[in-house]
């Protein structure tokens, strides 16, 4: 289930399809594609595939025709490949030991180290003092308002570019580390063949 701007913080009627806590509901999924490394591996962590794809079910409103969650909610973020190494990444997500889960937290960081070693490493970690409860939320390259401020550089030039999701992290409390896989060739095929599967969603 996705809820879209959740905000626990906030009361929810029972019985309603949107609220303050849900202001654009919640959303079903449709289909799920993963990396065929993250399967091979049978999940190992750190993983150079941790990564996966979900397309959402479309839903209706107020009894008018379905619509996708791109036309409900629109479409902040573009995902970029080969780009989670030596950059600044503002990682977003759900930390429950921040508000018990329910506000999402922002932490930003440009502190990294290599996430594995395995052959075509594409596992990186950066600091974060997020734990259990972040994983899937996006690690965001250029995070901002794209029309009150440009990127500027040689490298990625792109607005709110998603580059990973959290994929793991540490249960030591004292190792503040977050760990995502780089979204990479074998990411943009699964995001495509999720386009093809539901294009109204991309």
């Amino acid at each position: 289930m996705f809820i879209p701007a959740f905000d626990g913080a906030l009361a929810n009627p029972v019985g309603s399809q949107t609220s303050p806590q849900e202001p654009f509901g919640s959303w079903d999924w449709r289909s799920v594609f993963v990396s065929a490394t993250w399967n091979n591996t049978g999940g190992a962590l750190p993983n150079n595939g941790d990564f996966g794809v979900i397309v959402l079910q479309d839903q209706s409103f107020s009894g008018a025709a379905p619509v996708s969650v791109k036309t409900k909610v629109g479409a902040s973020f573009t995902a970029v490949t080969n780009n989670l190494a030596n950059t600044h990444v503002t990682i977003l997500g759900y930390p429950c030991n921040f508000d018990s889960c329910n506000i999402q937290q922002r932490n930003d960081s440009s502190d990294h180290r290599v996430g594995s070693t395995a052959a075509g490493n594409n596992a990186f970690e950066y600091g974060s003092d997020m734990a259990g409860g972040s994983s899937g939320g996006p690690w965001v390259q250029n995070f901002g308002d794209p029309l009150s401020a440009a990127p500027t550089g040689v490298r990625n030039l792109t607005r709110n570019a998603v580059v990973g999701v959290t994929s793991y992290g540490f249960t030591d409390p004292n190792v503040r580390i977050l760990g995502a896989s780089g979204f990479n060739a074998e990411f943009a095929a699964m995001l495509n063949a999720a386009c093809t599967n539901a294009p109204g969603n991309c």
